[in-house]
């Protein structure tokens, strides 16, 4: 009969070279492998034929698909399951590296600090594990793996899967070469006589783990397997510190507890035990890593194998499972801020960067729907409840982050949820120095399209989220910018200007942190920060290094056709690259934004309102997109309908300017000056476009002309010490009925670059204007395609 390595290569066929036999463990034989296709190097491991009598292989199999929807940094994922002759088999990656019980062997008793680090992994994975109803069920020395001096799991839940697919109900049994589904020394007692089993019987094994740690022995020795059970159900072992002096009184207690016979007595969960072990860390040296590679490739052995094969579904609550067809609708996504754990919020900004970096790398996926971040960190601002913000952001998925920086260290947890019905997909820790933030931010974004079944299209090779700079504070000073330019007021933008001019001298490379810039120069015009005849000119010159260092950037494309449609009015230009912007990025808002301009300004009506209804979609909680969906409707002379997309703007913020003085002037244009003179604003207008003109349009329309003027002077007055859009008080001369004066300004406004001049083409504020012969002049001046001034 053929040799069982033959047999298994027959098995295997050509998607499998097996190499050699391992040194097998109790329960199976073990070889090496290749994947022929993906040249990776496995395990195969074949269950034992007097483990395997008596088994169903379809029950085996059906819990083992339970434990390959286990995918952690700190958990070796079951790849495939199969059978040979009978026999099952199972394949895991091979992970390089001894195992702790090689490691005891070796070296013997863990240092303090080394101990309390590994076993706060073992926690963080077993923590995990339960969470998807997985119980290991033999967790031992043998079946912990040190990658680059960090543990990770392997067999998990194989032990459970055996005894589900055993045809008779009885106990395990301990065979005469001493193996078990389950080893005696590291089995809880509840496990050892047959009784319903528990999460706590891996929280024994952790304890036994523990004790051996910590002295080289474990709490019973020298005994039959029969006299071990019968020590654990009757006797205490000795305390830790009875052989290890220097064991901290507070470590002793914690494993004390976790050897509890009473299952009661133990700690709730592997999560206490962890934040015990966490907090007992920060009073002991850690214990480096034995390899210099990084704590980020036990994060990254995980995540490779499941994203080379994909994640299965699974369930947040015990007793709920993902349903089959949640891959298939799940399409559109919401990533939340990152809560900032243990930091104060003078460091939000890099929190918020984190998600930032997720929600444009994410974008880039095929497929993939991804809320716009100003909806996203509104809807978690309104509710903490799931649902709802699913509900809110219209999207199936749901992407939660915890960031926590402890001075050049960062750990980030990321968790995937389907909001219908809040079942977790995949969730997975990370711990890395701050440089290596884009590998961890890339990780988390690859296992999501893996999650959700995405196909990698155009970036397989590449990484979703670049390794923009090897300079860690150039990064920080680009996520503090990215942060003010989100608060959107003025002096904010002057913040994320000094931001991003900070990270690019740090690092003139860094093609994010010129993009970055381009974006503070740009919006600064609208606030009336910066004069657009200098503004547009700096964020030409920073979006086009952006490019010139990364063409890929949707950020910097979406900038520098924001500059070429209100700087140079070239709408074919600005197309092509809000084109490419979006083609970057489906999930770019602002781009669509502007491509909506460019369409409106094109004579494009229903295109425009078309991509604004998009970008709706993709920011549904966005002020400012609700409020140029009214803004487009008003410009096409629907206003009946501007009314109604003004108000529900309003019903989200009802103190936003820009959307009061929307409603007020479509109020005012049909005729409902009543309801119009009610809005007085009592925010700050954008001074750097003609809309700063509109209350006073409003007055004049409303039959109330010495008010309309008393908004001409304050604004004549702002002018004189701040930048102030012409066009703004050409509006108010045009509601005034006072032609001459509202060119005079038009032609000011073209002299000075405004970048709302393009719009005044399509505002119905100018009707009154448009018979006169200059208005036809004034037209054609806005056509010509003027020279950019560098």
């Amino acid at each position: 009969m053929p040799e069982l390595r033959d047999r298994l290569q027959a098995t295997l066929g050509a998607a499998y070279t097996v190499e050699r036999e391992l040194g097998g463990g109790g329960m199976s034989r073990v070889f090496v492998a290749t994947e022929t296709r993906l040249g990776r190097r496995v395990v195969v491991k074949v269950l034992r034929t007097e483990i395997a009598a008596g088994s169903s292989l379809a029950r085996f199999e059906r819990e083992m698909s339970l434990c390959a929807r286990c995918h952690h940094p700190h958990i070796v994922p079951v790849l495939a399951t199969g059978e040979v002759d009978g026999l099952p088999w199972f394949t895991m990656p091979l992970v390089e590296g001894e195992s702790l019980r090689e490691r005891l062997a070796q070296s013997g008793p863990l240092p303090i600090g080394e101990a309390i680090r590994l076993l706060s992994e073992l926690a963080d994975a077993l923590d995990y594990a339960h969470r998807m109803s997985v119980i290991h069920r033999d967790l031992k020395p043998e079946n912990i793996l040190l990658q680059d001096g960090h543990a990770v799991l392997a067999d998990f839940g194989v032990a459970k899967a055996l005894y589900a697919a055993s045809s008779e109900e009885s106990a395990l049994q301990v065979t005469d070469v001493g193996t078990v589904i389950g080893t005696p020394a590291y089995m809880a007692p509840e496990q050892a006589v047959g009784d319903l089993v528990d999460h706590r019987v891996d929280l024994y094994a952790l304890g036994v783990v523990a004790y051996e740690m910590l002295t080289g022995d474990l709490p019973f020795t020298g005994m039959t397997p029969s006299q071990m059970v019968s020590a654990q159900l009757t006797r205490a072992p000795a305390p830790v510190t009875q052989a290890r002096r220097d064991c901290p009184p507070a470590l002793a207690t914690l494993i004390e507890r976790l050897l509890a016979r009473d299952p009661a007595e133990r700690p709730g969960g592997a999560e206490e035990v962890r934040a015990e072990l966490v907090s007992l860390s920060s009073g002991v040296a850690p214990g480096a890593p034995r390899r210099s590679r990084g704590v980020l490739a036990a994060a990254i052995i995980g995540i490779a194998a499941a994203v080379a094969l994909g994640v299965v579904l699974t369930s947040r609550r015990p007793t709920r499972s993902a349903p089959a067809s949640t891959e298939l609708r799940v399409k559109s996504l919401a990533v939340l801020p990152c809560r900032n754990i243990g930091g104060d919020s003078t460091t939000d900004y890099f929190s918020d960067g984190m998600a930032d970096e997720l929600i444009t790398a994410l974008g880039r996926l095929a497929g993939l729907r991804v809320a716009s971040r100003a909806s996203a960190f509104a809807a978690r601002g309104r509710s903490d409840d799931l649902r709802e913000i699913g509900r809110r952001l219209e999207v199936g998925a749901i992407l939660e982050c915890t960031v926590q920086q402890s001075g050049s260290r960062i750990r980030a947890t990321a968790r995937l949820v389907d909001a219908a019905g809040e079942v977790q997909l995949w969730d997975g820790e990370y711990r890395s120095e701050v440089r290596d933030v884009f590998a961890v931010q890339d990780t988390i974004a690859r296992a999501i399209a893996t999650a959700l079944r995405l196909t990698l299209t155009g970036v397989a090779g590449t990484p979703l989220v670049e390794h923009g700079t090897q300079d860690t504070a150039a990064h920080d000073m680009i996520l503090r910018g990215r942060y003010f330019l989100g608060l959107r007021t003025p002096a904010a933008l002057l913040k994320a200007r000094e931001a991003f001019e900070s990270g690019v001298q740090r690092d003139p490379a860094y093609a994010a942190g010129w993009a970055g810039l381009a974006d503070a120069y740009g919006l600064g015009i609208p606030y009336g920060v910066y004069s657009p005849d200098s503004a547009l000119t700096r964020a030409r010159t920073a979006a086009l290094r952006a490019l010139s260092l990364d063409s890929t950037l949707a950020e910097a494309h979406a900038a520098l056709g924001f500059v070429v449609m209100f700087g140079d009015r070239n709408l074919e230009e600005a197309e092509r690259r809000l084109d490419r912007a979006v083609e970057l990025n489906p999930s770019h808002v602002q781009g669509r934004l502007l491509r909506a301009y460019v369409w409106m300004l094109k004579g494009g009506k229903e295109q425009a309102l078309g991509e604004m209804e998009q970008a709706r979609t993709l920011d549904p909680l966005s002020l400012i997109i609700r409020t140029r969906i009214g803004t487009m409707l008003h410009f096409v002379g629907r206003d009946v309908e501007a009314i109604g997309a003004f108000q529900r703007a309003l019903e989200i913020d009802s103190t936003f300017a820009q959307a009061r003085a929307g409603l007020a002037l479509s109020y005012a244009m049909t005729g409902k000056l009543q309801d119009a003179l009610r809005l007085r604003p009592h925010g700050e207008p954008l001074k750097g476009t003609y809309e700063a003109g509109q209350w006073g349009f409003v007055l004049a329309r409303a039959g109330r002309p010495e008010e309309a003027r008393r908004e001409l002077a304050t604004l004549q007055a702002q002018r004189k010490t701040r930048y102030v859009a012409a066009d703004a008080l050409a509006v108010i001369y045009s509601g005034l009925g006072q032609a001459d004066s509202a060119f005079a300004e038009l032609d000011r406004a073209v002299a000075g670059r405004s970048i709302s001049q393009m719009i005044t083409t399509v505002e119905p504020m100018f009707a009154s204007l448009h018979r006169d012969p200059r208005w036809s002049r004034y037209l054609a001046r806005l056509t010509v395609r003027e020279l950019s001034r560098q």
